[in-house]
């Protein structure tokens, strides 16, 4: 599809030294000299067995995607760890977390499916290590906190506070249930705030982000 931003563009007759799948000519991108043009990229992006659809977020120690399966179509989520990257104060790399991050979800979804999200692969590609997991579908409880409040609506009555108010109870209900289960497979969640809350379909809420879980162990 043409898109109308800044790319990366070898010089016509240059060859890029790290091999043909980066050094894509001038020609093969399509684009046009002229400024302004639209610029037509190539196929889909595919990391492991998995097709990138959507970048949800951009950081210095990876990424994190939306795809989907290629074989089977399923939508996932894939985190991404770069090398030499996030190193922390236990002397941690962002791979080193990731992989943890993986051995944990196995062993939580062992213990009690559906608690966290289904671990589904992992592997590594060139230099950087990918989680995959099942994509939960739904709203970040900041956003349905953002679009439900009625302390920041206009002409809010009483019966929208009262129902707010209830499924704020819910919600936290759910979540101490949620814990309650995590702690009795062994794990404390840490990191617990607003932005690793995800309202599924259905409405429950769902743990995500299990980097900083650990096990009660030691």
């Amino acid at each position: 599809l043409p898109i109308w931003e800044p790319a990366f563009v070898l010089p016509a007759g240059i060859a890029d030294p790290f091999g043909p799948d980066l050094g894509e000519t001038r020609e093969a991108l399509g684009s046009d000299p002229e400024l302004g043009k639209p610029v037509t990229r190539g196929g889909p992006v595919t990391l492991g067995d998995c097709q990138v659809d959507k970048v949800i977020r951009h950081s210095n120690a990876g990424g994190s995607y939306r795809g989907r399966l290629i074989v089977s179509g399923r939508d996932v989520f894939i985190k991404e760890a770069r090398a030499h990257h996030g190193l922390y104060w236990d002397h941690s790399t962002a791979p080193d977390r990731l992989r943890r991050e993986h051995a944990t979800l196995l062993a939580i979804h062992d213990r009690a499916p559906g608690l966290c999200p289904e671990p589904l692969d992992y592997f590594r590609e060139w230099e950087h290590e990918f989680l995959v997991t099942e994509f939960i579908t739904g709203r970040s409880l900041p956003m349905w906190a953002a679009t439900s409040n009625p302390f920041i609506q206009a002409r809010a009555d009483g019966a929208q506070y009262r129902d707010y108010y209830q499924r704020c109870l819910e919600i936290l209900d759910a979540l101490a249930e949620s814990l309650g289960q995590l702690h009795a497979a062994g794990f404390a969640f840490i990191d617990l705030n607003p932005g690793n809350v995800v309202l599924d379909e259905s409405g429950r809420p769902r743990l995500v982000d299990f980097e900083a879980t650990s096990s009660l162990d030691g």
